[in-house]
């Protein structure tokens, strides 16, 4: 029994990230040169980047995988900027440093909650072709990864099996499980923890809100700093957050009948719609799991599994009533 529940939260951990695999020692030295990194916490992550960076150990195809908002693509906007930088530091003065994204010229970024298509890979692939103007290095980030449909993955899977030379690219993923195994076995794969929650609680202190504000927003997000950054500037988001929340909570008092009733009427929404409160849902279960007793860890756990497997079966287009009938009887 209690080997059979340990394999499961093992499972949960790593397809989630709550247990982080740090990288060989040997392949991590401090730099020293100081890097200015503007991302809060992951100091394993940055110091493997630094080592590979320093060390010309640079490899041209970066997976940054682990659970959603906790500063994965914060991080390669950094790492991109630091490939770019004139001085090596992320200076926070040269061109590649200050340049906002949207005309940093040496960056090409895929960042949607929707399917990604082949026409946008087909696209990157124009624009990487183009040398770099300013800078070094063309870095191309896909934020979301498993949003790939197989058209567009297939396309990314030979640009990653025939690199030019000044290009990198760096895929985020908080569902590692979704991406065909041919491209995670083509990149150099990076495992994210959550914040901790005094990281989040530091970060929000130092941002100009109400302390009641602090509150509700440690409450939903206590180990993403990513959505802490969200919730706190956005009133309105703050309280679709806290609604989906208190949502969550019904759910879980419901009888099965109740939870059908509920469905049928979620059912009548767009199937992208129903995603979306998917994953929300899937988010503030992670940060439950965190802070559930032993003895209440299975309900969680064969939620959130049943949460995926929903999102994996609207991802196949199988029909969006079916997919939640199986869904409110898999929990």
């Amino acid at each position: 029994m209690i080997r059979r529940f340990f394999s499961k939260f093992l499972y949960f951990s790593c397809y989630y990230g709550m247990i982080s695999f740090s990288q060989p020692k040997s392949m991590i030295e401090k730099s020293k040169i100081n890097v200015n990194w503007k991302v809060i916490g992951h100091a394993q992550q940055k110091l493997y980047l630094e080592s590979a960076f320093f060390g010309n150990r640079l490899t041209h195809s970066y997976l940054f995988s682990g659970p959603p908002h906790v500063g994965k693509t914060a991080l390669a906007l950094d790492f991109a900027r630091l490939l770019n930088c004139e001085n090596g530091n992320l200076c926070g003065k040269c061109l590649a440093c200050v340049n906002p994204v949207e005309i940093f010229s040496e960056l090409i970024v895929i960042d949607k909650d929707t399917e990604i298509k082949i026409d946008e890979i087909r696209s990157l692939k124009r624009d990487l072709a183009l040398k770099p103007l300013s800078g070094q290095k063309k870095v191309a980030i896909i934020a979301n990864a498993e949003n790939l449909n197989r058209e567009s993955a297939n396309s990314l899977l030979k640009f990653l099996e025939e690199p030019q030379k000044d290009n990198f690219f760096i895929l985020t993923t908080a569902a590692v499980g979704f991406l065909p195994q041919t491209i995670v076995s083509r990149v150099q794969k990076i495992n994210f923890s959550p914040n901790s929650k005094q990281e989040t609680e530091k970060h929000l202190n130092s941002l100009d809100i109400s302390k009641a504000i602090t509150k509700q927003v440690l409450e939903l997000a206590p180990n993403k700093i990513g959505l802490a950054n969200i919730l706190s500037k956005n009133i309105e988001e703050l309280e679709r957050w806290r609604q989906q929340d208190m949502e969550l909570d019904d759910l879980f008092s419901q009888s099965v009948f109740e939870r059908m009733q509920y469905t049928s009427q979620i059912s009548k929404l767009e199937t992208q719609q129903i995603v979306n409160i998917f994953k929300t849902w899937l988010i503030l279960s992670e940060s439950r799991l965190r802070q559930t007793k032993q003895k209440d860890m299975k309900a969680q756990t064969d939620f959130i599994k049943a949460l995926n497997t929903a999102l994996m079966h609207f991802k196949s287009n199988l029909n969006k009533r079916l997919v939640l009938d199986n869904f409110v009887l898999s929990f």
